[in-house]
C-alpha cells in the first residue's frame, strides 16, 4: 500500500502546467489535456537531496547544477491507450516512468475552471477517485492561475476494493521570478506551494508532505521539490525527491518568434554583412537559417555563426570584387521549433515571397565622410587623468582609421590609436585615453576618422577640427593629502618632550607650506613650520611640557593657483590629536624589575639586560624596539631568565636602521618598562 501512495505523490509532482508571470492562465494556456497529446517531458530525479541553499519564496532560482541521477519521463497520451478502466470523465491520460516503480498511468480531465485527477493505474493496481458530475473537490490546478491563487482538494478512493484512502491537498501560488534548469533558462516562472496528506484507516499509508513546484509559460513544470515525510517546516533543507527538467518536446502549434532582425540599408561596403536576429520558442529552436540572394544568383543559405542568449548571428558573404554595381542583396530568416509539429516561421513573414533587401553601390562613388557621434565631452575637472574618451563611428563604406588628436597646455598636437573597439554595424565604438597631466593645464582634443572607400573620405568631431575642438581645464581643486601622522596618544613615549611629529603630505600641484598647530595645556594655539622634508615626509616638533595635555593638528596648503587647504584631522581644530606626557614608565621595585641598555648611544651593537621578580622567571618576556614615530621595528620573544639580548641595530627583516632615537620596551606579566636608545651610525 505504501508503494501506491508514492506513485500518487509522484504523479502530482510530474503533472503540472504553464504559467506566465503576471498573466492569468486558463485551460487554453495549459499544455496538458486531450488537445496536447504528444507532449513529452524528461526529468532528472534526485533523492535525499540537500536544498539548504534554496529560498523557496524569493528568486531567482538556479537548478542548472541538479544534473545526473536517474531519469524519469512523462507523456500526454489519448485516454484510450491507458491501462486499466478510466472513469467516464477522464479525457486524457499521462503516461509516466519512474525508476524503481516502472510505468504508471494517471487519468485526468480538464474543464474551464481547473485540472482534475480522476485516478490512475500502476504496478497492476487501479485506484479511482470518487467522481460525480460536477466532480467533487479533487482538482490539481485551479484556473485562472496567477500569484496568490489558492485551492484545496479532499477526496477518497479505494485500493484493491477494500482499503479506504483519504487525500487532503491545499495549494497556493506563493512567488514569481526567474528559474534556470539543466535544459535552459532563465524562464519566467510561478512557484506553487502544496501541503498534502495521504492516509488510510488501516495505517498502511501515512504521509504528510510539503511540495514546491516551478511552472513556466508554454513549458509546464520545470522543477519540483518534495519534502521528507512528516516535515512541517516550509523552509525544509533536505528533500525526499527533486525533479528538474532535462528536456521537453511539446506538441505546440505556435511557430517561433523572430524579432529585431538587422535591416541593412543601401551601402558602399562590399561585405561581408553581419545579420543578427532574436529567435525564441517554448520548444526550443531545432533549425535556423539565413537565406540570401546576391545579384539574382539564386537563393543560398547559411546557419548561424553563434548564439548569445536568444540572439542568433549570421553572415552574408561579400560582393565579388569587380561586380557590376549596384548589386541587390535579398535575405530573410527561417526557424523551425523543436516541437513534434516542427512549426516554422520566417522574417519577414511570407518569405521567400517577401524579403529584406538592400543595394551595394559602387564604392568609388562614395564621397560621404564617416558619421562620428556620442564623443565623450569632458568638463573642467580636478582629476589629473588619464582621461578616457569614447566615440561611435559608422560609414556606409565601413570605417577605415579612427584617431584621437590631443594637445596638453602649450605642447603640440599628439595622436593616439584606440585602446579597444566594440564592433557595430558598419563601424564601432572606439575607446581612447589622454594621458595624465600636472594641473593646471588646458586640454584640447578631437576625433578624426576615414572610411574604407577608395576615396578615403575623412570626417572630424567636432566638425571644423582642428580649428574647432573639445576642451577642458584640468585644475587642482583638491587640498593636499595628509596621512600617517604621528599620534602620540597611541604610542609609547618617554619623558616630557620635546615630541617629534611626522606626516606624509602630498599633492599633485606640490606643497606650498605646511604647519603644525599645537596647544600646551591651557595655553593658546601656536603654530610651527616644518623642520625638514624627506621624500614627502614632513617633520615637526612639539616643545617640552612638564604637566597637562598636549593637543595638535596639521595644516597644509598646495602650490596650485587656488592654494587648496587640508587639515589633519579633517575637522581640525574642533577635532585634534592629544595626549598626556607620562614620563618614563617604571613599575615599583626597580631592584626586582629593571631594564638596562648599554652602551647608549651605540653604533654597532647594543646589550639589553633585564631582571624580573622570581615569580616571573618561568614566564616569557616581550622585548620590542620602536622608532621615534612609535612604529615597532624589532621584536624579541624570550624567556625571562635569559636576562639579556644583543641588538645589532637591524629591523625584523634584517635591514640596517638609520641613525636616530629609538625606544626599548620590556613587558612581563602586568609589568612593563621603557628606555630611550640613541643609534649613531
Amino acid at each position: 500500500m505504501g508503494r501506491i501512495s508514492v506513485i500518487i505523490l509522484v504523479s502530482l509532482a510530474v503533472l503540472s502546467g504553464t504559467v506566465r508571470a503576471q498573466v492569468e492562465i486558463d485551460s487554453n494556456n495549459w499544455p496538458y489535456g486531450m488537445e496536447w497529446v504528444g507532449n513529452r517531458w524528461e526529468w532528472y530525479l534526485l533523492t535525499n537531496q540537500s536544498v539548504g541553499h534554496i529560498d523557496f519564496f524569493n528568486g531567482p532560482w538556479d537548478f542548472s547544477g541538479y544534473t545526473g541521477g536517474d531519469v524519469a519521463w512523462s507523456e500526454i497520451r489519448p485516454i484510450g491507450e491507458a491501462t486499466g478502466d478510466p472513469p467516464p470523465l477522464s479525457n486524457y491520460a499521462e503516461k509516466g516512468f519512474l525508476p524503481g516503480t516502472g510505468l504508471q498511468w494517471v487519468y485526468a480531465h480538464k474543464v474551464d475552471n481547473g485540472v482534475w485527477m480522476d485516478g490512475g493505474h500502476a504496478a497492476g493496481v487501479q485506484f479511482i477517485y470518487e467522481n460525480a458530475d460536477p466532480p467533487p473537490s479533487n482538482w490539481l490546478y485551479k484556473f485562472p492561475l496567477n500569484t496568490i491563487t489558492s485551492w484545496t482538494s479532499s477526496f477518497d478512493y479505494d485500493v484493491m476494493g477494500f482499503t479506504r484512502v483519504n487525500h487532503n491537498h491545499s495549494a497556493m501560488v506563493v512567488a514569481e521570478g526567474e528559474v534556470t534548469v539543466p535544459q535552459g533558462g532563465p524562464y519566467q516562472a510561478l512557484v506553487i506551494q502544496r501541503t498534502q496528506s495521504i492516509h488510510c484507516a488501516m495505517g498502511f499509508i501515512d504521509e504528510d508532505r510539503i511540495v514546491y513546484e516551478w511552472v513556466v509559460p508554454n513549458l509546464g513544470s520545470v522543477a519540483t521539490i518534495q519534502s521528507q515525510n512528516k516535515e512541517t517546516n516550509p523552509n525544509f533543507t533536505v528533500a525526499d525527491m527533486v525533479y528538474v527538467l532535462k528536456s521537453a518536446l511539446l506538441n505546440e502549434q505556435e511557430p517561433p518568434q523572430i524579432a529585431n532582425t538587422t535591416i541593412w540599408g543601401n551601402v558602399y561596403y562590399q561585405g561581408p554583412y553581419l545579420v543578427s536576429s532574436e529567435i525564441t520558442d517554448a520548444s526550443g529552436i531545432a533549425r535556423d537559417s539565413l537565406y540570401y540572394n546576391i545579384g539574382g544568383a539564386g537563393w543560398a543559405s547559411v546557419s548561424h555563426d553563434s548564439v548569445v542568449g536568444a540572439t542568433y548571428y549570421f553572415t552574408i558573404p561579400g560582393v565579388t570584387p569587380g561586380a557590376t554595381y549596384p548589386v541587390t542583396i535579398n535575405y530573410y530568416i527561417s526557424a523551425v521549433d523543436g516541437s513534434v509539429n516542427s512549426n516554422r516561421a520566417t522574417d519577414p513573414a511570407g518569405a521567400p515571397g517577401t524579403f529584406h533587401s538592400f543595394d551595394v553601390l559602387d564604392p568609388a562613388l562614395d564621397h560621404t565622410s564617416p558619421q562620428i557621434t556620442a564623443t565623450t565631452q569632458w568638463a573642467d575637472t580636478g582629476f589629473a587623468g588619464p582621461y578616457f574618451i569614447e566615440t561611435t563611428v559608422i560609414d556606409s563604406s565601413h570605417v577605415g582609421d579612427v584617431f584621437l588628436w590631443y594637445k596638453i597646455g602649450g605642447a603640440g598636437w599628439s595622436i593616439s590609436l584606440s585602446d579597444s573597439v566594440s564592433a557595430l554595424l558598419l563601424g564601432g565604438t572606439y575607446y581612447f585615453h589622454i594621458p595624465s597631466v600636472i594641473p593646471p593645464a588646458e586640454i584640447l582634443y578631437y576625433i578624426e576618422a576615414t572610411d574604407a572607400s577608395p576615396n578615403a573620405n575623412m570626417g572630424h568631431d567636432p566638425p571644423g577640427a582642428p580649428d574647432t575642438t573639445y576642451s577642458f581645464m584640468a585644475q587642482d581643486v583638491l587640498g593636499p593629502e595628509i596621512t600617517e601622522t604621528t599620534n602620540w596618544g597611541d604610542i609609547p613615549h618617554t619623558g616630557f618632550g620635546p615630541f617629534p611629529v611626522r606626516s606624509h603630505i602630498v599633492d599633485m600641484s606640490g606643497i606650498e607650506v605646511a604647519y603644525m598647530f599645537y596647544k600646551l595645556h591651557a595655553a593658546p594655539w601656536e603654530s610651527t613650520l616644518v623642520d625638514s622634508v624627506i621624500d614627502d615626509w614632513h617633520w615637526f616638533t612639539i616643545p617640552a611640557i612638564q604637566a597637562g595635555v598636549i593637543r595638535y593638528y596639521l595644516k597644509a596648503v598646495d602650490a596650485s593657483p587656488l592654494n587648496n587647504v587640508s587639515f589633519d584631522p579633517p575637522d581640525a581644530p574642533d577635532v585634534h590629536y592629544q595626549f598626556i606626557p607620562t614620563g618614563i614608565e617604571e613599575i615599583a621595585g626597580i631592584g626586582e624589575f629593571s631594564l638596562i641598555c648599554e652602551p647608549n648611544p651605540f653604533s654597532r651593537e647594543l646589550t639589553i639586560r633585564w631582571s624580573v621578580p622570581n615569580k616571573l622567571l618561568n614566564q616569557y618576556v616581550s622585548l620590542r624596539i620602536y622608532d621615534i614615530s612609535g612604529r615597532p621595528v624589532r621584536t624579541f620573544d624570550l624567556l625571562a631568565d635569559q636576562y639579556q639580548v644583543i641588538w645589532d641595530g637591524r629591523d625584523d627583516r634584517g635591514n640596517e636602521l638609520s641613525s636616530g632615537i629609538y625606544f626599548s620596551r620590556l613587558e612581563s606579566g602586568d609589568k612593563k618598562m621603557l628606555r630611550k636608545i640613541i643609534l649613531m651610525r
